[in-house]
């Protein structure tokens, strides 16, 4: 680095090559980002896009500007876990809201059956799978990622991919949570491990006799 360098730098004649960047910021003692005059405003960003997203999923209301807002963001901070996690769940309260499921009684059976049809057609459901599995594969604290494998586990049972979301079910540890509840979620309504499940269940919420 040379002073004939730095003289064209100040001229706009050219700029730094990128492997000297980090030695200039290290010399004035400032991050990357204050070198090129953010001074935080990336940070303030995404704060203002993850608090305007939590109201939007909070009050349920127009979920097709809060996907627009957060496709958008994404396309900017593509590795953002937080933005691509409320991307993930806007598109999943849109495709209830917009196309929601549907369920049959399958004749011989005690419990209702997903409308497999009808539900793997919401391409809203889609896309936030292929969103939770990228966040799965960056990684994730471990409440949000209990949030994540537990709405991917029912989705794709929804849309009748049973295998995907028992083999995502027994991946999981059971002392998170319980791995017979994520299988009964896993299966459809009439498979022996979900009948025995939700009978268990119906018994434990009946009303005891005294």
């Amino acid at each position: 680095m040379t002073c004939q360098a730095v003289s064209r730098w100040e001229a706009n004649g050219g700029y730094p090559d990128t492997e000297i960047i980090p030695v200039i910021a290290n010399y004035f003692n400032v991050t990357i980002d204050e070198l090129f005059g953010y001074n935080g405003d990336r940070e303030e960003k995404i704060k203002k896009i993850l608090a305007d997203a939590d109201n939007m999923l909070d009050a349920y209301g127009d979920m097709e500007q809060c996907v627009s807002m957060l496709r958008i963001a994404v396309a900017e901070f593509p590795s953002n876990t937080q933005i691509l996690l409320r991307l993930g769940h806007s598109l999943i309260q849109y495709g209830w809201k917009k196309h929601g499921a549907r369920r049959h009684i399958k004749d011989g059976s005690e419990f209702t059956i997903n409308d497999i049809a009808y539900n793997s057609d919401n391409e809203y459901w889609r896309e936030a799978l292929s969103i939770y599995n990228k966040v799965l594969e960056i990684g994730l604290n471990p409440d949000d990622r209990l949030t994540v494998i537990t709405a991917m586990i029912r989705h794709y049972s929804l849309m009748g991919e049973y295998e995907k979301a028992e083999e995502l079910a027994r991946k999981q540890d059971s002392a998170m949570i319980s791995r017979e509840y994520l299988l009964s979620d896993a299966t459809d309504g009439d498979n022996e491990i979900c009948i025995k499940v939700k009978r268990c269940l119906r018994l434990l919420n009946k009303p005891q006799k005294l």
